[in-house]
């Protein structure tokens, strides 16, 4: 099993905001992707900024590429991303899973 770990912040005035668009969009989008298995969507306060840490876990990395790209190690957007994101990571990191 891989996890694919994402980071992201937004202002604190759109973490509530963010949250039902990663509810609504994204999650779903992981979810229907063939291979994958679960995720872990984190949030956290910090002052006036809020840190999202999006953990996806995989079967393996042929089918992480079913879903970003031959680039796996890309970043994938949304358009609406734009609305709420302060950065854009280009890059994710992953990890093989030898425990849980």
């Amino acid at each position: 099993m891989i996890a694919r770990i994402w980071t992201g912040i937004t202002k604190i005035a759109h973490l509530e905001a963010y949250t039902d668009f990663m509810k609504s969009r994204a999650i779903p989008d992981y979810q229907n992707t063939p291979g994958f298995i679960k995720l872990s969507f984190l949030r956290r306060s910090d002052h006036e900024i809020a840190h999202f840490k999006l953990i996806t876990y995989w079967e393996n990395l042929e089918v992480i590429k079913n879903f970003a790209g031959l680039d796996y190690e890309k970043a994938k957007y949304y358009p609406e991303d734009q609305e709420f994101l302060l950065e854009f990571p280009e890059k994710v990191i992953h990890f093989e899973v030898f425990a849980e």
